[in-house]
Parts: C-alpha cells; sequence; structure tokens
C-alpha cells in the first residue's frame, strides 16, 4: 500500500502563526477571518511527506490583501448649538471612524429617519454649518441625518439631535 502525500504544521522557526490555521486533508484553513488592519501576514512553518517517508520543513509567509472597508460610524464635535448664533456659523466638526487608515471621507446630509431638520444645515468640507439662527424658545432641539462616505464610495450614515445650550437664569 502506497501512503499518500500529507501536510502539518509544526513547531519550529517560523510557526509564529500555526495555532491560527488547521490542516484538514491537503487544505490549509485559517481558523480567523483575516484582517489586514491587525495583521497583514501570518507566518506558519509546515512538514509535508512524501508517499516514500521524505519530508521537506519550510517556513511559509502568507499576506492579507487590504480590502477597502466602510466606514463605521462618525463624531460631531458638538452636539450643542447656542442660541441665537448667527447664521452660516460652524456648529459642528465632522470626523469618521473608518478602519481603512488614511482614506478619504466625504460628508452629506441624506433623507431618512432623523433627517427633519436636514434643511436648516449645510455641509462644507467636514464642517456642518447652520443656514437659520436657532431660537430655543421656538424650537428646542434640532434632528439630522448625515452620510459619510469614503474614497471608494462606501458609506455609513446615522442621525443626531443638536440641543440648545440655553440655560434659565435661577431667581
Amino acid at each position: 500500500r502506497v501512503e499518500a502525500e500529507r501536510s502539518r504544521l509544526v513547531s519550529g522557526y517560523g510557526d509564529s502563526d500555526n495555532d491560527v490555521f488547521a490542516i484538514n486533508g491537503d487544505q490549509l484553513i485559517i481558523l480567523e477571518s483575516p484582517d489586514y488592519e491587525v495583521n497583514d501576514s501570518y507566518s506558519i512553518r509546515l512538514r509535508t511527506t512524501d508517499a516514500g517517508g521524505l519530508t521537506l520543513e519550510k517556513e511559509v509567509t502568507l499576506n492579507v490583501n487590504d480590502l477597502n472597508e466602510a466606514p463605521v460610524d462618525f463624531w460631531v464635535s458638538s452636539s450643542v448649538l447656542e442660541d441665537n448664533v448667527a447664521v452660516g456659523s460652524v456648529v459642528a466638526t465632522l470626523s469618521a471612524v473608518d478602519q481603512d487608515f488614511g482614506d478619504a471621507h466625504s460628508y452629506a446630509l441624506v433623507s431618512g429617519l432623523g433627517d427633519i431638520d436636514n434643511g436648516a444645515f449645510t455641509i462644507e468640507g467636514d464642517q456642518l454649518r447652520i443656514l437659520e439662527s436657532p431660537n430655543f424658545e421656538n424650537k428646542s432641539s434640532y434632528s439630522v441625518r448625515i452620510q459619510v462616505k469614503d474614497s471608494n464610495g462606501l458609506t455609513f450614515e446615522n442621525a443626531f439631535i443638536f440641543k440648545s445650550s440655553f440655560k434659565v437664569d435661577e431667581v
């Protein structure tokens, strides 16, 4: 009877990521989802034995492709609006949360849940500007829906509520 060729993970130089892999028959299986931003390559050590019993051990480096991922969130620098602030004032700066380091982002007001007051704002670059002077005696909060888009067109959107900084003086 002739034994088929087989491979296995072995200890030795270059085995630092052996615990992330398994071998099933002739297939190398990764046990976790690779993430380029966490680990851009894996190093394993394999031993292959042929039908005649001869072996070869070798360190193998597996490189992870960097795939673009969508932004996962974004921040507004403030959720408070000053009462009677001037028309056109910057009320918040926007900042994307994206695993792709250095990715460029653009922002837009979009339709959807929470877009009630989108018409009262505009976005220039990463700055949210108000188009009317808020008067919190007439309106206590503003709700907007904003979308962030990365340089490859992937998006994330969320609604924000801006409240007044107006405080009633105690007598």
